[in-house]
């Protein structure tokens, strides 16, 4: 059989193109790579387009074929294309040869220009019309040539008038078959998503790792970016935004575009640019830091009485880099945002403006509601409204019942895999210096268990507490980023944003501060982010009231 992307169709797909779909599968040997939807975004302000499917063969070459659906026929008063559907409706269509060959022509661009291709290779490509549920004669549809065309006596010998298409077409083009590295080139540009691995059920020294492929539902949303420019994704914690958002960048930069994949949170933009396979064309990095960039390259400098680092430092970036952009013009093909719920309104309008293409460029925002720490701004009503993720693939389920109670978002589908049970280490309401001997002891017990240092990061809402004070817990002791100097990894919610671990361990959450405290919307969000951040051991430290309240939100949900 041929191999597939994707390998089955779902049932929101046509009909007519299910039953293409089901014939070149079983129809087509395994020297055959069949596409289904391959999609493009036009540059230069070209209109984007798609083919139904992609044939592929490394000696034979590449078939586009267009799929019409339905009864076919043709208007001998007006010319014009007409399909009859299932319910008698008659409809005017477009020519199906036309919409092939211009399909194909564009097409050969779009690869020929790709970077994964490689430079100077032909691209064979020819050109069909599949009719689903029509018999073609030759007085009927006088433009359906036998060589390029499948009619519904075709179907169970798809594969056979597969082979003789592309023989016609490799007769009379006289260009190269792209061969296996060709091939190769195609499935990476079209085919199926990279697989992510991520250590998702075990805490021990074992040898076995999950592997985490993207789902389905992200797979169609990988899909979706396709065939469309500008697209919100909302998704819950453990949802995948972060890799997809990652893997729709990396595939626009490999396809020769210029690419922004911009966050808040620096640590993030920090953590992606050092653990990922970044190509050429991806700028990864969080905004301020872009809009310096921007700045600097203006030669312009702040105001002396404005102190980097700063609160105002940041405002004064943001709105002089928007004035640098308005007055120099985009340079950026596509612009992939992630936390995109702690962006200004502004920044967005900044960022349309840094498109080649401006409000017709390729922009793409991720984001969580419930993730809100910083900005309480909307997402711009432009981008339309929002795809939803709610699959939790990266919590197990125990942990993801905790999620899930503090998730206010919409629907939320927690892990199949069961995990450990979420340990909690209490103590008085009368102070967090308790925390200090309650770490210890944690972190003692992982220990003995055969946990490594490697595995564990403990989070608090601030970094001047006991905790960090202490830094020393036996054979262990905490560092950061500033300070390197030990082996378990230290740092705030806020900043571990985005990322995750293996163990997470939660301290300190009474020092969070009096605005979020006094707001429990607000608190309900910070412990929303510091639990998603553990894949399979959620440790959390803290005064009884509060570990009692965070117990309840897992009983509200049911299992």
């Amino acid at each position: 059989m041929a191999r597939m992307f994707p390998e089955r169709l779902t049932g929101d797909q046509p009909a007519s193109e299910r039953r293409v779909h089901e014939a070149l599968r079983l129809g087509l040997d395994d020297t055959f790579v069949v596409f289904h939807s391959v999609s493009w975004h036009g540059r230069n302000r070209k209109p984007d387009g798609e083919v139904d499917f992609l044939v592929a063969h490394a000696d034979l070459g590449l078939l586009v074929i267009e799929v019409k659906g339905g009864q076919i026929g043709i208007d001998p008063r007006r010319g014009t294309w007409l399909s009859k559907d299932a319910q008698g409706e008659i409809n005017d269509i477009k020519d199906p040869y036309d919409q092939a060959l211009t399909a194909k022509h564009t097409l050969i661009k779009e690869i020929a220009d790709d970077r994964r291709w490689q430079s100077g290779r032909d691209v064979l490509m020819g050109y069909a019309v599949a009719f689903t549920d029509t018999v073609v004669g030759d007085d009927r549809l006088p433009r359906a040539k036998p060589e390029i065309t499948f009619d519904r006596r075709d179907l169970p010998r798809l594969g056979e008038r597969i082979v003789e298409c592309l023989t016609y077409w490799k007769e009379v083009d006289n260009r190269r078959s792209p061969g296996a590295n060709g091939i190769n080139s195609l499935v990476e540009m079209y085919g199926a998503p990279r697989l992510y691995r991520v250590p998702l059920s075990q805490l021990l020294e074992e040898d076995e790792r999950k592997i985490i492929e993207l789902t389905n539902q992200q797979y169609g949303l990988l899909g979706l970016l396709g065939r469309r420019r500008r697209v919100a994704i909302a998704g819950c914690a453990g949802s995948g935004k972060t890799l997809i958002a990652f893997e729709k960048a990396r595939r626009l930069a490999l396809s020769g575009r210029d690419v922004l994949f911009t966050c808040f949170n620096r640590s993030l933009a920090g953590y992606l640019r050092e653990t990922m396979d970044v190509p050429q064309g991806l700028e990864i990095q969080h905004y301020h830091a872009y809009c310096s960039d921007l700045v600097r390259s203006a030669g312009l400098t702040p105001p002396a009485e404005i102190a980097p680092g700063t609160g105002e430092h940041a405002t004064w970036l943001a709105a002089t880099a928007a004035e640098v952009v308005a007055t120099t013009g985009g340079s950026l093909d596509a612009v992939i945002v992630d936390e995109g719920q702690d962006f200004e309104p502004g920044w967005f309008e900044t960022l349309q403006a840094a498109l080649t293409e401006g409000a017709e460029g390729l922009f793409y925002v991720f984001y969580d509601d419930n993730q809100r720490l910083y900005s309480q701004a909307s997402i711009p009503a432009w981008f339309g409204e929002p795809y939803e993720l709610t699959v939790n693939c990266r919590n197990t389920e125990r942990i993801g019942k905790l999620v899930k109670g503090l998730y206010q978002g919409g629907e939320m589908t927690l892990s199949s895999v069961q995990g450990r049970e979420v340990v909690y280490g209490t103590y008085g309401d009368d102070g967090p210096s308790q925390a200090v001997p309650r770490l210890n002891d944690m972190l003692r017990n992982l220990r003995k268990a055969g946990a490594r240092p490697e595995d564990i990061v403990v989070l608090g809402p601030r970094r001047d507490g006991p905790i960090w004070q202490r830094r020393d817990y036996e054979e262990w002791r905490l560092y950061s980023r500033s300070e390197e100097d030990g082996n378990v990894f230290y740092d705030t919610i806020h900043s571990f944003k985005g990322q995750d671990s293996r163990v997470v361990i939660l301290v300190e959450l009474e020092l969070a501060g009096k605005a979020v405290a006094d707001d429990p919307a607000k608190f309900d969000e910070l412990l929303y982010v510091g639990c998603s951040r553990a894949t399979t051991q959620l440790v959390v430290i803290g005064p009884t009231n509060l570990v009692n309240r965070l117990k309840g939100f897992a009983g509200k949900v049911s299992s």
